[in-house]
C-alpha cells in the first residue's frame, strides 16, 4: 500500500482561466451570502510546485520519464492521457485574483479556523492533476469565494472565460474530509462513475 502524505495547497501568482460562474445564495445563520463557484482551469505546476502540492518528494520522478539531452521529460507511457484526481478539499485563510487589466481582487477569511463560525476565504475542490510534455503537470479545479454583492461581484462576472493570474495562500485539508474519510465500496461508500474508473487506473499506477 502506498505511503499517505498530507498534502498542501499553495500556488502564488499562477496563470489560470476561469471557467463560467455558478451563482449561489447561501444562508449562513441569519445572514444571506452570495457565493460564487468557478472552474479553473490551465494552472501549470512546476515540478517543485507539483512535489510540495502532493507532500512527496518523488511523486515528479514516479510520474515521468526523465529529460535526456535530446529529449524533454514525459509523463510515463501508463498514464494513457489520464487524470490524477484529488479528493480532499481545501480550505485557504486568503486568496487573490488578478484579472485582465491589472484589476485584483482579494478574499479574506473570517473567524478562527477552530471555531464553527469560521468561513474560509476560499474552497478549492474537485482537483484533478494531468501531466503534460515538457515536465509540467495542469491542475485544474473547482474555486468556492464569497464575492459579496457590490463591485467584486460585477467584476468577477465580467471575468468569465478570462485568463488570469490566481494567489492561494494558508490553504489546508478541510477538517470534514479528516473526519469523514470516505468509505471502501464494501463499507457503504459511493459507486464509481464511469469516469472515476478510468481515473482509477492512472491513480493506482501513480502510487507504484
Amino acid at each position: 500500500m502506498a505511503k499517505k502524505h498530507a498534502k498542501a495547497l499553495k500556488l502564488t501568482g499562477k496563470t489560470c482561466r476561469l471557467g463560467k460562474i455558478s451563482n449561489n445564495l447561501e444562508r449562513h445563520g441569519d445572514e444571506h451570502v452570495t457565493a460564487f463557484t468557478i472552474p479553473i482551469t490551465d494552472v501549470m505546476l512546476t515540478k517543485t510546485e507539483l512535489i510540495a502540492l502532493m507532500r512527496d518528494a518523488s511523486v515528479h520522478e514516479s510520474w515521468y520519464a526523465p529529460a535526456t539531452k535530446t529529449q524533454a521529460a514525459e509523463p510515463r507511457p501508463w498514464w494513457n492521457g489520464e487524470r490524477f484526481k484529488i479528493s480532499e478539499t481545501f480550505e485557504a485563510d486568503a486568496a487573490a485574483l488578478v484579472l485582465l487589466g491589472d484589476r485584483e481582487i482579494e478574499f479574506e477569511s473570517t473567524g478562527d479556523p477552530k471555531d464553527d463560525d469560521y468561513r474560509p476565504a476560499a474552497v478549492i475542490s474537485k482537483i484533478t492533476l494531468t501531466p503534460h510534455a515538457g515536465g509540467l503537470t495542469e491542475l485544474c479545479a473547482s474555486l468556492y469565494v464569497r464575492p459579496g454583492i457590490g463591485k467584486t461581484n460585477l467584476t468577477l462576472q465580467t471575468a468569465q472565460h478570462s485568463e488570469a493570474k490566481l494567489t492561494i495562500t494558508g490553504a489546508r485539508v478541510a477538517e470534514r474530509d479528516k473526519a469523514q474519510p470516505q468509505l471502501p465500496l464494501d463499507e457503504g461508500g459511493p459507486a464509481p462513475s464511469t469516469e472515476a474508473k478510468a481515473d482509477d487506473g492512472a491513480t493506482a499506477a501513480a502510487t507504484h
